[in-house]
């Protein structure tokens, strides 16, 4: 819940997971689709974003 209230919603934190997914762990995603989550992750707080994603990459190295 704290994304979300930093991001403006829990569909704007699912599209910057679903992004990092695409990025990092090269979870194919149609072309189309990136580039909606692209725009709706541009209109956001590019600071929260990368807090997120941060702390998303460092749980995943956790779990490696």
């Amino acid at each position: 819940m704290h994304h979300a209230k930093l991001l403006g919603s829990p569909a704007m934190v699912w599209a910057v997971i679903l992004l990092w997914l695409a990025d990092a762990k090269g979870m194919e995603m149609d072309r189309h689709a990136m580039r909606l989550i692209e725009a709706e992750i541009g209109k956001l707080d590019a600071e929260a974003v990368q807090v997120l994603r941060q702390q998303l990459e460092s749980t995943s190295a956790l779990q490696n």
